[in-house]
């Protein structure tokens, strides 16, 4: 829950200095970027960029705290993104 909090606060923050930064027109730039930016750790983390071979050998490998661990970080990543990505696409309606 922290996270989704921390997301939140920096998704109002890019979206009020995001306009000043790049216009109003382009202010979904900075609140985008950073829910972007976490959606694609959070899919690294999560492993789905690899192929079926590489998932089972990863599996196959690491503990079950390991994996536990992994799902944990990709979790708080999506939580972080999040907010930012649908802050994003409300500065993209009220300025578009």
């Amino acid at each position: 829950m922290k996270i989704f909090i921390s997301g939140t606060v920096l998704a109002i923050i890019a979206s009020f200095v995001s306009p000043y930064l790049f216009g109003t027109a382009y202010a979904y730039f900075l609140p985008g970027g950073i829910g972007l930016a976490s959606i694609l750790i959070s899919a690294v983390f999560s492993g789905s960029m690899l192929s079926g071979d590489r998932i089972r050998a990863n599996f196959l490998t690491e503990s079950k705290d390991d994996r536990r661990e992994r799902q944990r970080t990709m979790t708080q990543f999506a939580l972080f993104g999040l907010p930012n990505l649908l802050g994003a696409v409300l500065l993209y309606t009220l300025f578009h």
